[in-house]
């Protein structure tokens, strides 16, 4: 009797060991196309920029929400790349980020807290452009 029981047992195991290998990701998997939950709420609703004089928005101050961590920019329309630049309340600007049109949505400013007033310095070169920005 306990050599059944040990037998069942050993079985399981193989059965749940297999099955963990079986269900296992390989490092040949294609990365999932879908953000998670949390990014979605950042980026819906997102804020609609277009052209501008350099500045986005053209006047004023944009604040952070506590929906993203980052300041965030889809590229949709435009040159094949523009450059972006966050500038803040306090004065301080983060260094120029290249963007690529089309890429989805890129981090122009990093862990940034919330209520932070802000704006986007955006050079498309004499290009109009398009995107938006979730914050």
């Amino acid at each position: 009797m306990r050599l059944k029981r040990i037998a069942a047992t050993m079985g399981v195991l193989a059965l749940t060991t297999a099955g963990n290998f079986l269900a296992a990701p390989t490092a040949s998997a294609a990365p999932a196309t879908h953000p998670p939950a949390a990014a979605l709420s950042c980026y819906n609703p997102s804020t609609a920029v277009e052209d501008g004089d350099g500045r986005v928005p053209n006047t004023g101050w944009w604040t952070t929400t506590n929906r993203c961590v980052d300041i965030n920019f889809r590229y949709t329309t435009g040159p094949a790349f523009l450059n972006a630049r966050v500038c803040f309340r306090n004065g301080a600007c983060n260094d120029v980020q290249r963007v690529n049109r089309g890429q989805g949505w890129e981090v122009i400013a990093s862990n940034v807290l919330d209520g932070t007033q802000f704006y986007v310095a955006i050079d498309a070169g004499a290009s109009r452009f398009a995107g938006a920005l979730a914050f």
